[in-house]
């Protein structure tokens, strides 16, 4: 009986082989559709006062910040590129003893650097080729020109981001043969756009 098994167990193993050669393939296809988003800011800087101070018949300089950042998005998917545009009005008092005499052009001004902007948490967006305008910057300007902040190149940008401020991002020049005691206000405007010359 032995000897018969024997014979037998090739043959069986050889028709196991056979069977794991069979294949079976096929395919499923599935697809989805991602429209547009849209290109914004969507949260403002927090509003920033300066402290009160009393004129020293000298050139001053007084300082504040923001205390939150400026958070833009653009998910229109089309890696167009997009620029961060910033202007204020010129500084009025409208103190009636003073008769409303504005601050010279050019007394506000902005200062930022690369390190303020970050890509907000979870977004999976990249700083790379976002280009922040570094340095020093007036804002309100008598011809009411924008002063580019930041430009993300095309194919860069997409996602969400903060333009966060450093202390005393935000100053204050104060030229004591044109400066009248008051109580000054400005607003400061912002625009983000879809593209722009390079920073």
């Amino acid at each position: 009986m032995l000897h018969k098994f024997k014979k037998l167990a090739p043959v069986v193993m050889v028709g196991m082989l056979a069977f794991g050669n069979s294949v079976f393939a096929a395919t499923t296809e599935t697809s989805t559709q991602l429209d547009s988003g849209s290109l914004d800011v969507t949260s403002l800087p927090a509003t920033a006062s300066f402290d009160t101070t009393t004129l020293t018949g000298t050139t001053d300089e007084l300082t504040t910040t923001f205390t939150s950042p400026l958070t833009l998005k653009d998910a229109r998917g089309t890696g167009a590129g997009w620029i961060l545009q910033a202007s204020a009005v010129q500084l009025t008092d409208n103190t009636v003893d003073t008769l409303g005499k504005p601050l010279p052009f050019g007394s506000l001004s902005l200062t930022l650097d690369q390190s303020n902007l970050t890509a907000a948490v979870n977004s999976g967006s990249s700083v790379e080729n976002v280009a922040v305008n570094a340095g020093t910057h007036p804002l309100d300007n008598s011809d009411s020109s924008k002063v580019d902040l930041v430009e993300a190149l095309p194919d860069f940008g997409m996602g969400t981001y903060d333009l966060n401020f450093n202390t005393d991002a935000l100053k204050l020049s104060l030229n004591p043969g044109t400066t009248y005691k008051g109580t000054y206000t400005t607003t400061i405007n912002w625009n983000l756009q879809a593209s722009g010359p390079s920073l």
